[in-house]
């Protein structure tokens, strides 16, 4: 680091350190480059951090959107209506002219990242009526589907790891690579107990 940029550095992390901010908070800019003091408050919050990091990576992300959309109305966050969101959902979801238009399932994250923020806001006299309030189950959109994932315990994907994609299992049934090498292998591990798989030992068969 150049001498001319080390006090800068050194009272940003005082300053960090004075907010309460840590490594993995998100910081929300607005266009003109401005940072938002409530919105800090939120992703510093024991609500916020709760979540798992990729889930407020996610919720950051949607949030973004959802900025984003308020912005070219001359909103901000905080004045947005329950109208706002239902405009918001349409744009995202069914309007023709957005070509990136979102299923059922990105929808109801991005609605629970909103919701999230708002709940908090209200909590904490930010605002007085969240634009989520009245719609905890009619805001859900029905064609979501569920995600097709397949967990795996640290001891397995090891196990999974060290196989590869092209190998195959030393089961009486062999779970082939193929062009599904890497799905097939995965479900194959995944589908087994991991009580029975443990200390290079397999199961008869998956």
């Amino acid at each position: 680091m150049s001498r001319g940029l080390r006090p800068w550095a050194e009272r940003l992390a005082e300053q960090e350190l004075a907010s309460g901010t840590v490594v993995g908070d998100a910081v929300f800019l607005s266009p003109q480059y401005r940072v938002d003091p409530g919105l800090s408050r939120y992703t510093r919050s024991f609500a916020f951090r709760a979540h798992p990091f990729e889930t407020r990576r996610n919720y950051a992300t949607d949030l973004t959107l959802w900025l984003e959309f308020l912005w070219r109305r001359s909103k901000g966050w905080r004045e947005a209506t329950s109208r706002d969101l239902d405009d918001f959902e349409f744009w995202r979801r069914l309007a023709p002219q957005n070509p990136v238009r979102v299923g059922g399932s990105k929808w109801n994250r991005e609605r629970a990242a909103i919701t999230g923020l708002y709940r908090w806001a209200v909590r904490e006299g930010l605002v007085r009526v969240s634009p989520t309030a009245g719609r905890q189950a009619a805001g859900r959109a029905r064609d979501a589907r569920p995600s097709n994932v397949h967990w795996l315990t640290p001891r397995t994907w090891k196990l999974w790891a060290d196989i590869g994609p092209a190998a195959a299992l030393p089961t009486a049934g062999r779970c082939m690579a193929g062009r599904a090498g890497w799905r097939t292998a995965t479900r194959c591990l995944s589908s087994c107990s991991p009580r029975r798989v443990c200390a290079g030992r397999w199961p008869r068969r998956c």
